[in-house]
């Protein structure tokens, strides 16, 4: 709809030009019956044609006023021309803003859909849990698809203002340019924050799946010094009937064995449960080899 209205503007353009033409060309003749010596006084407005009256200056009288209707209707044309020229920058940025605008709907969508994964992750951190590197993958991914969205935005208004100066819509250094122009900085603004963003998030990913290594080990840490504090106890309570002479219960030194068995699974399993972490956190891309998380 916007462009047919340019396209009619701009073919009321081109009957003005042409209706330009032709009364600039009766100026010019009506101008060429009037003493060369007045022509610059009458073109500036500056000649009084009372001056004039009487006879024998019939004829100039006439060729002045012929002119200065000429001028008004010249004067009319180069009017309507600047207001066409400004209708048609107008419909020019409305057509750049509706781009903008339909671009925004849709990248707010992605912005609702991160409020609500950030909510989630609130209430998470809230409940104490490091367990949430799921949403922010989830955040990447919606970041990633606006990231998507403005170079494709970026694209299309650029061309769009492209098209509107190779067209003559609007004019460099105008008005109607400099607020295309803003608009496509503010985009590459976005574009560097989703960049951004993205860094981020992958980042906190890292932090917190060293988090839940870190948690995990100590887990295990806490449960194996627990049967070391038993162990310890045990051996205090041999070495005491030992000195003082005592025969050492045959079952004491089972639970002794038993617990340092007990031990040993726990740091089997620790190796384990770590190493399968650490192996899921290299398949989901969440760190890499060599890394320092890694």
């Amino acid at each position: 709809l916007i462009s047919a209205q340019i396209d009619l503007n701009a073919q009321k353009m081109n009957g003005y030009a042409s209706a330009l033409e032709m009364y600039s060309q009766k100026a010019n003749e009506a101008l060429s019956g009037i003493p060369e010596e007045l022509r610059d006084k009458v073109v500036n407005g500056a000649v009084n044609l009372t001056t004039f009256e009487g006879e024998g200056n019939e004829a100039v009288v006439e060729a002045i006023n012929e002119y200065n209707d000429w001028a008004d209707k010249i004067a009319e044309c180069n009017q309507q021309l600047a207001e066409l020229k400004e209708t048609i920058a107008q419909l020019a940025l409305s057509k750049f803003s509706n781009i903008k605008e339909d671009f925004s709907n849709q990248f707010d969508i992605r912005d609702n859909t991160k409020s609500l994964i950030d909510k989630q992750i609130k209430l998470l951190e809230e409940k104490d849990s490091i367990d949430y590197g799921g949403f922010y993958k989830a955040q990447i991914f919606q970041t990633e698809q606006q990231l998507e969205l403005l170079n494709k935005e970026k694209q299309a208004l650029t061309e769009q203002m492209d098209s509107a100066l190779s067209s003559g819509n609007i004019q460099k250094g105008s008005d109607e340019w400099l607020e295309m122009a803003n608009a496509i900085t503010e985009v590459d603004s976005q574009i560097l924050d989703c960049q951004i963003d993205i860094e981020s998030m992958n980042n906190t990913i890292k932090e917190l799946e060293v988090e839940k290594f870190e948690h995990l080990a100590k887990y295990f840490d806490d449960s194996i010094e627990v049967l070391n504090n038993t162990n310890s106890m045990i051996e205090k309570e041999i070495s005491l009937l030992e000195e003082s002479g005592k025969i050492v219960d045959e079952a004491l030194y089972n639970r002794q064995i038993a617990n340092e068995a007990k031990n040993l699974d726990f740091l089997k399993w620790k190796l384990e449960t770590l190493t399968t972490q650490m192996a899921n956190s290299l398949s989901s891309g969440a760190i890499e080899k060599g890394s320092e998380e890694w």
